[in-house]
């Protein structure tokens, strides 16, 4: 199960500037004063030799300056190093989410059947407008069970209308739920899509409880892995009560990965669902801002608790995400498991409609879902600028390493002739390790940091 979370975007640090001035005041200071110092304690009487006035007054106090700065630098910049690791692993993450939100299932046909006809057209107001609960009829009318049982008359709607393309992309798998029924249930929709001349290419699966959408995370999964990948979902919700309060309904999806890209009518494509434990209000966002199509126009919601639906909304409403919000219950009854399957088809015929995309968003249990619809292919999000910024520490580490050998060179030779060679090699190479070193923990450090910061 993916974890929707992304974590707040970092903001930038405080924008402060390297203290030159005051360094370069301190170089002017400093020299001056070497200068004073050097010129009062030449020996009186001793010829100037200017090559090593200049390189006891000026070059040494210099280069000792500079390696003090450079490991101040090191410091200072192992902060905006910091900053700038996070930047770049947020922005990795949020590509990444992306990319796998883009996933998507091809839908090319899908229907259902529910005690109100064109319940899409009727809810969005394109066509009258949707009896509200509870003067909705709640039981799907079937007719005379003489020659048919009620269950296979209602397959027999949601098999119908998808049987050309059922025909011609034979051998697919089919995932069956209904309410209250066994496996035996099973018999009825083989023979209903035998009467139709269907094949099955896969033995049914059926399923004891009405799955949510992590199963179509997992027909997603199955989906990449075949390039042929044909599936129907059926989700028959009936319960057969005239005393019940929720609206019998069935849906079927045709999932085809194969569909030919010129035939008509287009197919609608479900992207990357979320489905999780998280809390709808932090996972919400996240699932927004990877963008996955156009701004969704509509969204259906069902079975969310007031501390899911007003977080919700508010998320949406400031990311102007489908301005126009659809309750389920208010039309359909009380809720009921097939509702956010139902929303599905429903949704799917708005995107056929010319209704843009479509958002839907189920719980059940504490337990979320959202998915997406639209009859556009998503766009590729470019990869983000894989270089930072900011220099590491460990790379000017090993600048002040090289400024201060050579600083401690310059004055052995300044000041005492020169160095004896082996002992001076023997310094170099502990300076350099000794700041790469510090340059390296500082740089692990920063990354790390970083990355729990975004991946925590």
């Amino acid at each position: 199960m993916v974890l929707w979370k992304l974590y707040q975007k970092p903001t930038p640090p405080q924008k402060t500037t390297f203290p030159w001035f005051a360094i370069v005041a301190f170089y002017v200071l400093v020299i001056s004063l070497a200068l004073a110092i050097r010129a009062l304690s030449w020996p009186d009487g001793k010829p100037v030799d200017v090559a090593i006035f200049v390189m006891q007054a000026v070059i040494s106090p210099f280069l000792i300056i500079s390696t003090f700065a450079a490991y101040i630098l090191m410091l200072w910049q192992a902060d905006f190093y910091y900053h700038d690791s996070k930047r770049s692993y947020f922005d990795w993450r949020l590509y990444h989410m992306k990319v796998h939100a883009r996933k998507y299932l091809v839908v090319v046909g899908w229907s259902s059947v529910a005690p109100v006809k064109d319940i899409a057209l009727q809810m969005l107001k394109l066509e009258g407008e949707f009896p509200r609960a509870p003067k909705t009829p709640l039981m799907i009318d079937t007719g005379d069970e003489f020659e048919a049982t009620r269950t296979q008359q209602i397959f027999t709607k949601l098999v119908v209308p998808l049987v050309d393309k059922l025909r011609k992309y034979s051998g697919f798998g089919v995932t069956l739920w209904v309410r209250g029924a066994d496996e035996t249930i099973c018999d009825d929709l083989l023979h209903v899509l035998k009467e139709q001349g269907i094949t099955v290419g896969k033995q049914i699966t059926f399923l004891a409880e009405c799955p949510d959408y992590s199963l179509l995370n997992s027909m997603i999964i199955e989906s990449e892995r075949h390039w042929n990948y044909r599936h129907l979902l059926i989700i028959a919700d009936l319960h057969g009560d005239a005393e019940s309060k929720c609206m019998e309904n069935a849906s079927a999806l045709f999932i085809c990965k194969d569909f030919l890209e010129d035939e008509r009518p287009k197919p609608v494509l479900l992207f990357q669902p979320l489905a999780t434990n998280q809390e709808l209000a932090e996972s919400a966002p996240v699932f927004i801002a990877t963008e996955q199509t156009q701004p969704a126009k509509t969204l259906w919601h069902t079975g969310l608790s007031q501390s899911e639906k007003y977080p919700l909304f508010s998320i949406l409403d400031k990311n102007k995400v489908a301005p126009d919000r659809l309750d389920l219950e208010l039309s359909l009854g009380e809720r009921s498991a097939g509702y956010r399957w139902l929303a599905l088809a429903i949704a799917s015929d708005a995107v056929r409609y010319g209704q843009g995309a479509q958002l839907i968003a189920a719980s059940e249990k504490n337990k979320p879902g959202m998915a997406v619809l639209s009859a556009e292919l998503p766009f590729i999000p470019s990869e983000p600028n894989v270089y930072k910024y900011a220099a590491s520490p460990v790379f000017i580490a090993f600048g002040a390493a090289g400024l201060a050998d050579f600083s401690a060179l310059l004055g052995c030779i300044s000041y005492f002739g020169g160095p004896d060679i082996l002992w001076f090699i023997l310094f170099a190479v502990l300076i350099i390790i000794i700041s790469v070193a510090i340059g390296w923990w500082l740089t692990v450090q920063g990354d790390t940091g970083a990355y729990n910061a975004v991946n925590q």
